[in-house]
């Protein structure tokens, strides 16, 4: 598993399982900044799984540059075909439900999964 922690977001990506975790608050300020999870993202969406999952479920805060990359990896799971995508979110965090269903317009078959954490 690869993990990267800092004061402000962790990030956890299972490539065996496709799966990728983020935590925190993402308020980075270029996208030089989101470089590692940009990274983690591709490592993700190249993967030979059918199925990906992404849970951002307690993902406090991301701000619009976030959001771009968040689109770019969906865009670049529907140029790979993957079979089955799944985003979890928890719809207590005012940003996800403003945003997350943007994720499904650019990939109309993603799975929105709605976990309540609280």
């Amino acid at each position: 598993m690869n993990t990267i922690k800092n004061e402000q977001y962790e990030l956890k990506l299972d490539v065996e399982e496709g799966q990728l975790f983020l935590s925190g608050r993402l308020r980075l300020a270029t996208l030089e900044d989101y470089q590692p999870i940009v990274d983690n993202l591709k490592r993700l969406s190249i993967s030979s799984h059918n199925n990906l999952y992404l849970d951002i479920t307690h993902l406090k805060f991301l701000n619009s540059l976030g959001i771009v990359v968040l689109s770019h990896f969906v865009i670049d799971c529907r140029k790979r075909q993957h079979g089955q995508i799944v985003v979890a979110y928890d719809a207590n965090i005012p940003w996800q439900l403003k945003s997350i269903n943007n994720l499904q317009r650019l990939l109309p078959s993603l799975i929105l999964r709605e976990v309540n954490n609280g």
